[in-house]
């Protein structure tokens, strides 16, 4: 599998997953990617502070739009918890998803050893 291409705002993405002294609002047209950035914000935010998933609000503009973030979020735990359980390293992943994508970040540049990242996403 080839690696997913760059796109123009990929800085901008990264910021939007990873910065966390500010709210965040997400705008932009359908099948960007916002809900696949809020999601990777949620998994950066409970895996890489401990937060409280209790604690985050993600608001969307329709009820399908929430499901979606609920199922989202709850698979990108679950393959969170599955990769720091397999120690994967960020250098070989392919970054397609949006906890493959959280690892990387949490490893490489927050400095989260995996059993935290393991613990806190088996908590949320």
């Amino acid at each position: 599998m080839s690696p997913p291409r760059a796109l123009p705002d990929t800085a901008r993405r990264r910021r939007a997953a990873s910065v966390f002294d500010r709210n965040l609002v997400v705008t932009a047209g359908a099948g960007t990617g916002k809900t696949a950035l809020l999601v990777e914000r949620a998994l950066n935010l409970v895996a890489g502070t401990g937060l409280p998933i209790e604690s985050i609000a993600a608001i969307t503009f329709t009820e399908k739009a929430a499901a979606e973030l609920r199922v989202r979020l709850a698979k990108g735990l679950d393959e969170l918890r599955r990769l720091a359980q397999g120690r994967a390293q960020p250098g070989d992943l392919d970054l397609r998803t949006e906890a493959e994508r959280a690892f990387a970040w949490l490893r490489s540049e927050a400095g989260i050893e995996p059993p935290a990242i393991e613990a806190r996403a088996l908590e949320a």
